[in-house]
Order: C-alpha cells, then sequence, then structure tokens
C-alpha cells in the first residue's frame, strides 16, 4: 500500500481494465484504495445502455460520476438529474439510486470515498484488454452467481431493491 502522504502518479492502462462478467462496461482504473492508502478509488467506465444495475443504497461510502461522453438519468430518492458530457454528479451513502444509460455509449470517471468498491467488483469483473465493449448478458445469473452477488453484497454493505 502506498503512503497516502506522499504523492501518487498514475495513468490509464488497460492492464488495469475489468469488464462485468455480465458485459456492457469496462472499468480501467487509475487509482485504488490499495495505492492510496483507503483514501478513494477512481476508475474510467466505458459502456452501453442495459449494463445498469437496479436501484440501491451504498452504507459505506460516497460515489461520484464525472461524465466524459454520453448521457445519464440519475434518480435518487424522488428527484432525477438528467447528466451529459462535463457534468458531474454526487449520491452520498445511505441515498437510494441508479442511474440510466440515455445514450449509445458512455465514458465517465467514477470515484468512491472511501476505497472499497473495487473490492466489491473485483469478483464480479474479468480482466479485459479489448477496446470494444462486450455485449450485454441478458441471461438470468445462474443460482451460485446470485448467491456470490447477495454475499457482496451484505459484505460490502449494499442493498439492491429489485
Amino acid at each position: 500500500m502506498a503512503n497516502p502522504l506522499y504523492p501518487f502518479k498514475s495513468r490509464f492502462d488497460q492492464s488495469k481494465s475489468r469488464a462485468l462478467l455480465s458485459g456492457g462496461a469496462v472499468f480501467t482504473y487509475l487509482a485504488t484504495g490499495k495505492e492510496i492508502g483507503g483514501k478513494f478509488m477512481l476508475f474510467e467506465a466505458k459502456g452501453i445502455p442495459g449494463m445498469e444495475p437496479p436501484p440501491h443504497v451504498h452504507m459505506n461510502e460516497d460515489e461520484s460520476f464525472y461524465i466524459l461522453e454520453g448521457a445519464f438519468l440519475f434518480t435518487f430518492g424522488d428527484e432525477e438529474i438528467r447528466a451529459t458530457a462535463g457534468d458531474f454528479v454526487f449520491l452520498p451513502r445511505g441515498i437510494r439510486h441508479q442511474f440510466k444509460v440515455l445514450s449509445p455509449h458512455f465514458r465517465c470517471l467514477v470515484s468512491s470515498y472511501p476505497a472499497g468498491l473495487e473490492d466489491y467488483f473485483e469478483p464480479l469483473t474479468v480482466p479485459y484488454t479489448s477496446d470494444e465493449i462486450p455485449p450485454v448478458n441478458t441471461a438470468p445469473p445462474p443460482p451460485e452467481a446470485l448467491e456470490m452477488m447477495q454475499q457482496l453484497d451484505a459484505k460490502f454493505g449494499i442493498t439492491y431493491f429489485y
């Protein structure tokens, strides 16, 4: 683990990319908690419609999105925010939220404070070095995958509303 009291430099590198097992998105990590003392996590997300998670709540971290390309509709509580390139969206912990991709593709920077979501995503992703976004898998996950996701949700303080 890098000492958070010293400067840290990183650059986007496909060797740090991971694709969702369910398809539709690729994450390329720029900073992880292991590298910066657990302070925060930052990755670039690229994807397509259909990859969106159901409504959920994070109890352990705040989340932010800086939109580089594309358009989203973020819903939290009874409010909606449409966000496009150049917009920053902050979602505090403890707030039920979700997002919908409104464009054919997107690219954004996603952060969580403190770090930890990268460890949540680790078993839900695979290393990926292609420039292509993998298609969304529309088949329901097998029972063992659902069980693993429920265990991860409990461990990381995330509640999904299906």
